[in-house]
């Protein structure tokens, strides 16, 4: 390591060196005359176009995973021979809840 720095330091001019007469004035003139970047100048880029779609593409398909994989915990389970009697006991016709009570299927 400090052969390393003893090498660096002998590249190390004697004396600063000076840019050229009028360099900072055109680096000056050439940031001044760049438009600024506006918020759409990402999106121009085809690369980050192809990110954002991927993105949500792959968001898409998570979020789509998910809902199919929980959708048998939120299906709505058959009716229990009691909630069917229940139901047919409210009902005035006795005939009714007979057919209920029948064409109930486990």
């Amino acid at each position: 390591m400090q052969e390393a720095t003893r090498l660096l330091a002998s590249l190390k001019p004697a004396e600063a060196v000076e840019p050229p007469p009028g360099f900072v004035a055109r680096v000056l003139l050439e940031v001044a005359a760049e438009p600024p970047p506006s918020f759409w100048s990402p999106f121009r880029d085809f690369a980050f176009g192809r990110r954002v779609v991927f993105a949500s593409l792959l968001t898409m398909a998570v979020l789509g995973t998910v809902l199919i994989s929980r959708e048998e915990a939120y299906a709505p389970s058959p009716p229990t021979p009691e909630a069917v009697m229940a139901d047919g006991a409210a009902a005035p016709n006795s005939d009714q809840m007979l057919v209920t009570l029948a064409n109930y299927e486990p």
